[in-house]
C-alpha cells in the first residue's frame, strides 16, 4: 500500500510528493522492537487499551484482563511442552531425565572382564532409556489433565466476564437491559472476538456459557447484522441496512458498540498481541540461528584456507619460534623476581620504621619524660624532694650518730643522745611520711583537676577517675 501524499498549493497544481512510509536510520533504530515475551506484549497492548475506557469501566477491563492473560500464556506454554513430547520420541522433560551413570572398576579387573563391564554398561543405559521413557509417559498423561482442567477454568473465565462486563455496562449507562440478551447479541453480532479462546465457535461459547449460569438456552438476538448475506439487488441490500442501522437503536442495544469494545479489550487483542510476538520471537530465534551457522561456516573455511596456503615450518624456524617463546618467560620471570624483592625491601623498611622503640616502664612504647607528660607529677616530684630534704636536715639536727651541734662529746652523753636522736628521727620520718603522703594525695587532686579542665575545654568526655581510686592506687 502507496502511502504516499501529495500536497497542492492554492491552485491545485501539485507542488511536492512526500513519501509517509519512508524513514531515516535513526527512525528505524528507535522504532525497532526489543525482543520481549508474549505475556508481556500481553500486559502492555491491554495497558494501551484501556486508556480510552472510562476509569470505572478501564478498572474492570483491567482486573480480568490479567487473570485472562496470565491463564491464557500457562495453557499455551503448558500445551506445547505436551505437543512436543508427543511428536518427539526422543525428547525427554529435564524431570524426567537421569542422572548419567556408568560402572567404574579397578584396572585389573578392567583388564580382566572387559566384555562383561562393557555388557554391564548396555544394561545401565537400557535401563536409564527405559526409565525416562516411563516416567515421560506419566509426565505426558498429567499435563494432558491439567490442560483439560485450565481449559475449563479459561472457559468458566469467559464466561464470568461476559456477565460481568454486561452489568457493568448497564450500571454506567443506566439500562435495564438482560445480561443474557446481550450476550446473545455479540456472539451473533461479533464471534470473531472468541478467536483465541478453547471454544471459538458460536454454539461451544454459547454451550459454555449456559452451563456455566445454569440456563437452558439463550433469548434470540435483538440485533441484525448483513454480514456475510448475499443480496441480488442493490435495493435488497439498502433494506437490510435500514433493518440493521434500526436494531441498534433499540433500547437494549444503545451501550452495544461500548459493550463490544470492553470485551475486544479483554478477550480479544491481548491475545492477539500474545501469539504475534510468539511467531515473532519463533522466527528470531529461526534466523539467528540460520545466521550464526552462516558465520561460522565461512569462518571455519576462511580459516581452513589459510591454513592450506601457509608454507610448512622447518626445523630452524620452529626452534627460533621455541627460542623466543622461552627468552619471553624467562624475561618476565626475572622482572616478577625484582618486583618481589623490592617489594620484599619495602616491608622491611615500613616495619623498621613502625617497630616501638623499648622502654621498660611502657612495655616497649616510647614516652615523654614524666614532668613533660604531666605538670601535676612535675609538682608532686618537688614537693617529695623538698620534704625529704628537710628530712634529712632535721635528722642531722637531731644527732642521728651522736655528732652534736657544738663539737665532741662524751661517750654518755653521745650514747644518750643517740637514743633520743634515734626516736626523735623515727618520729619525725614518721610524721614526714604522713605529711607526705597527704601531699601526693593533694597533688594527684590538684593533676587530675588540671587533666579534667584541659579535657573539658577540648571537649573530651572522657571519665574522670574518683578520689578513692586514686588512694587505692
Amino acid at each position: 500500500m502507496d502511502d504516499a501524499t501529495d500536497k497542492t498549493d492554492a491552485r491545485g497544481a501539485k507542488r511536492v510528493r512526500t513519501d509517509t512510509t519512508n524513514t531515516t536510520p535513526s527512525e528505524k533504530a528507535a522504532s525497532k522492537q526489543q525482543r520481549k515475551s508474549p505475556t508481556k506484549a500481553a500486559l502492555d497492548t491491554l495497558e494501551q487499551q484501556i486508556e480510552s475506557l472510562p476509569d470505572n469501566l478501564a478498572q474492570i477491563a483491567k482486573h480480568f484482563g490479567n487473570q485472562l492473560i496470565r491463564l491464557r500464556a500457562k495453557l499455551f506454554n503448558k500445551t506445547a511442552v505436551s505437543k512436543r513430547m508427543q511428536d518427539d520420541t526422543d525428547y525427554i522433560p529435564k524431570s524426567a531425565r537421569a542422572s548419567d551413570f556408568e560402572i567404574t572398576t579397578s584396572k585389573a579387573a578392567a583388564e580382566k572382564y572387559t566384555e562383561r563391564i562393557e555388557l554391564l554398561n548396555q544394561q545401565v543405559a537400557q535401563a536409564k532409556m527405559i526409565y525416562q521413557q516411563s516416567l515421560k509417559t506419566v509426565i505426558q498423561e498429567c499435563a494432558e489433565m491439567e490442560i483439560e482442567a485450565m481449559k475449563d477454568e479459561e472457559n468458566n473465565l469467559v464466561s464470568e466476564i461476559l456477565e460481568k462486563m454486561a452489568n457493568a455496562t448497564n450500571a454506567a449507562n443506566d439500562n435495564n437491559c438482560n445480561v443474557h440478551l446481550k450476550v446473545s447479541n455479540i456472539l451473533w453480532y461479533d464471534p470473531k472476538i472468541f478467536t483465541y479462546g478453547t471454544a471459538t465457535t458460536r454454539n461451544e461459547i454459547r454451550n459454555k456459557y449456559m452451563a456455566f449460569h445454569g440456563l437452558d438456552a439463550l433469548p434470540a438476538p435483538s440485533v441484525v447484522t448483513i454480514q456475510g448475506n448475499d443480496y441480488q439487488t442493490q435495493g435488497e441490500a439498502v433494506a437490510a441496512q435500514a433493518e440493521a442501522a434500526a436494531s441498534m437503536q433499540l433500547p437494549e442495544n444503545k451501550d452495544f458498540h461500548q459493550y463490544r469494545k470492553l470485551l475486544e479489550t479483554v478477550l480479544f487483542l491481548p491475545s492477539r498481541a500474545f501469539h504475534l510476538q510468539h511467531e515473532q520471537n519463533k522466527k528470531d530465534t529461526a534466523m539467528k540461528k540460520l545466521v550464526t551457522e552462516i558465520i561460522d561456516g565461512t569462518k571455519t573455511e576462511e580459516a581452513a584456507m589459510e591454513l592450506e596456503n601457509e608454507a610448512a615450518a622447518n626445523m630452524e624456524q620452529l626452534q627460533d619460534l621455541i627460542r623466543k617463546e622461552s627468552d619471553k618467560r624467562d624475561k618476565k620471570y626475572k622482572d616478577l623476581e625484582q618486583k618481589y624483592s623490592a617489594l620484599q625491601k619495602e616491608m622491611k623498611a615500613l616495619s623498621q620504621q613502625k617497630t616501638p622503640a623499648k622502654n621498660d616502664h611502657t612495655g616497649g612504647r616510647p614516652s615523654a619524660p614524666t614532668n613533660q607528660r604531666n605538670p601535676g607529677n612535675r609538682r608532686r616530684n618537688d614537693n617529695r624532694n623538698a620534704a625529704t630534704n628537710r628530712n634529712e636536715n632535721r635528722d642531722n639536727r637531731g644527732g642521728g650518730r651522736g655528732r652534736g651541734r657544738t663539737g665532741t662529746r662524751s661517750r654518755g652523753q653521745q650514747r644518750s643522745t643517740s637514743r633520743s636522736g634515734t626516736r626523735r628521727g623515727t618520729n619525725n620520718r614518721n610524721r614526714n611520711d604522713r605529711n607526705n603522703s597527704r601531699r601526693d594525695q593533694r597533688a594527684d587532686d590538684d593533676s587530675n583537676d588540671s587533666e579534667n579542665d584541659s579535657r573539658r575545654r577540648r571537649g573530651n568526655r572522657s571519665r574522670t577517675p574518683s578520689r578513692s581510686r586514686n588512694r587505692r592506687s
